[in-house]
């Protein structure tokens, strides 16, 4: 201990208190940086949102599934043709309409998809209305964004999940993949009379939809 303060060296038998007194500031003060940390607190949060979302959907699904079997449970098979609601479309859903320079290109060619989707009907209707979508939209030049329309709506058209734009989404949810009653495809008829169809590139009217 003499020699030590014979040097200037703090007297401590505590060596923590000695690492601690020769320190510098700026070693035991600046924590060391995060790697990426912007990165992860967003790939953080989006993968919280989709946590949330999914969890959500789940909950909507279970709630929807039990009030339909209820409903169906207590009401006569006629009626089923009156809950087909009045027919509306919302053009391309979050797909754009058309280019920047022509903004409503192949808008005709989703009003009238979203009328196949709107009476719904089974899966193999379905089917054929997305390939009638892609070729209508190819049949504008625009063959790349007719192969991604394609790709989206065959993912994101299911009728399992409660979207405005799923499969039979004028039928209340989890409708499914029914085939349409002679009844109800009346109903869908009677509640298109008064539409105003756009020309369309292959100027196919809805009842042709599922022609090649």
């Amino acid at each position: 201990m003499i020699a030590t303060k014979a040097i200037g060296l703090p007297c401590s038998d505590n060596i923590d208190e000695v690492n601690h007194i020769n320190t510098p500031p700026s070693i035991k003060e600046t924590p060391l940086p995060a790697p990426n940390s912007a990165r992860v607190f967003f790939i953080q949060r989006w993968l919280a949102t989709a946590f949330t979302l999914a969890s959500a959907l789940l909950l909507h699904s279970a709630m929807a599934a039990t009030a339909t079997s209820n409903t169906t449970a207590t009401q006569q098979p006629d009626d089923a043709s009156d809950r087909l609601r009045p027919f509306t479309s919302d053009g391309c859903s979050a797909f754009p309409d058309g280019t920047p320079d022509q903004q409503q290109l192949w808008l005709s060619c989703c009003q009238l998809h979203d009328y196949a989707y709107w009476k719904g009907g089974a899966y193999a209707e379905r089917e054929a209305s997305d390939l009638a979508l892609r070729r209508c939209v190819a049949a504008t030049g625009q063959h790349y964004i007719a192969e991604l329309m394609l790709n989206g709506v065959r993912i994101g058209g299911t009728p399992y999940l409660p979207t405005s734009f799923r499969w039979g989404y004028g039928w209340p949810f989890l409708r499914g993949y029914k085939p349409l009653s002679p009844k109800e495809i009346e109903r869908a008829k009677a509640l298109s009379q008064n539409i105003h169809w756009p020309s369309s590139p292959q100027d196919h009217h809805p009842e042709k939809m599922d022609q090649p």
